[in-house]
């Protein structure tokens, strides 16, 4: 019985083959490979975003002595900075919101970077457009998009004590920003 069945899977087998090259035969064309290519995006209303020119945001806030920053809470003058954004959807609305090293004193503030000579008991505090304090992760108010897709977004940025007095030092952090809009 063993055999048998060899013989007739072996002739359907065969026959399989025989089809294929007939049907080879009869089609003047050949496939020479096949590619798999995944293609994949997102489909939104508008790819709403910061203009190229401002992908790169740097923000001086000068130099400030440690005798201005001698207690908890004393603060640095507020430094302006604003980012330009298009491709929003047209009158629409955009809120942003800022992450980054939270302060290890008051989280909603962003730690210095740790480097050799780094200014001591200071974080950077970022603002709003109306100077009110702009937690790390969480949504500032809502800028209104122009009818072109175009909108602005002012902030401020200043060092603030946030433990006994503020030592001299290196005081930079970075931080990353996202837009939401509708």
């Amino acid at each position: 019985m063993k055999n048998i069945t060899k013989v007739i899977m072996r002739s359907m087998l065969i026959s399989c083959l025989n089809i294929q090259t007939f049907s080879f035969a009869a089609d003047t064309s050949v496939e020479l490979g096949r590619v798999n290519i995944e293609l994949y995006g997102v489909v939104t209303t508008a790819t709403c975003g910061v203009l190229e020119s401002e992908q790169e945001k740097y923000v001086r806030l000068g130099s400030v002595s440690s005798k201005s920053l001698s207690t908890v809470g004393d603060q640095s003058t507020p430094v302006p900075f604003q980012f330009k954004m298009s491709n929003c959807p047209p009158d629409g609305s955009i809120t942003i919101t800022f992450d980054g090293a939270k302060d290890t004193e008051n989280i909603e503030l962003l730690s210095i970077e740790d480097t050799a000579s780094k200014a001591e008991n200071i974080a950077i505090e970022i603002r709003d457009h109306d100077k009110k304090r702009l937690a790390l992760g969480k949504k500032s108010e809502i800028f209104k998009v122009d009818n072109n897709g175009n909108a602005s977004a002012l902030f401020y940025a200043n060092y603030i004590v946030t433990k006994g007095q503020a030592t001299a030092g290196i005081a930079n952090a970075n931080a990353q920003f996202s837009i939401q809009y509708d």
